[in-house]
């Protein structure tokens, strides 16, 4: 995307959030660039982890098997 239509649509998404009464919605986060065209954003990796923690049943126990704590483990 365009470096300046997206600082005009972040400036405009937050004069309408302000105008609903919305407070800072805005995130800072740093951005890492892979290669020429690729971005991650440390906000997106932690969504990605947050994702796969909440989600063990769908992880391979062969594979996750040592990382995985459940109550019967416990017991």
């Amino acid at each position: 995307m365009d470096p300046s239509i997206r600082n005009d649509f972040k400036t405009k998404f937050m004069e309408i959030a302000e105008e609903h009464a919305l407070g800072n919605i805005g995130i800072n986060t740093y951005i890492r660039q892979i290669d020429s065209k690729m971005q991650i954003s440390a906000i997106d990796m932690i969504y990605a982890i947050s994702s796969i923690l909440e989600s063990p049943k769908n992880l391979g126990r062969k594979d996750f098997g040592n990382l995985l704590v459940t109550e019967e483990m416990k017991r």
